[in-house]
């Protein structure tokens, strides 16, 4: 395995809601924290966002702070090293995949 130390990685499990306005907000928790975690976790934030027609889009938090999407997240987590059992479709990254 890859030093995570050294490399961008996977942190945190996320949730980017976005708007035509441009507006975006990311619902992230730490490992071994589930997308559907963040929907648990942030029940109320989360029904504000959709009332106001929020696009989601499932990914994680890099390292850097940075927001992937699934196959972006693929990516980091196979070139850190992080991939310990791929299930799920072959080009996209499910949290189950690495913890």
């Amino acid at each position: 395995m890859t030093d995570v130390n050294t490399r961008e990685h996977i942190e945190r499990a996320a949730i980017l809601f976005s708007r035509e306005t441009g507006q975006m907000i990311v619902l992230s928790v730490p490992r071994p924290g589930r997308h559907h975690d963040c929907f648990n976790q942030e029940f109320p934030v989360v029904r504000v966002i959709r009332a106001v027609s929020a696009e989601e889009t499932q990914g994680f938090v890099t390292s850097t702070g940075r927001f992937v999407d699934r196959m972006d997240g693929l990516k980091v987590a196979t070139e850190a090293g992080q991939i310990k059992t791929k299930t799920g479709p072959a080009d996209l990254l499910f949290s189950e995949d690495m913890w």
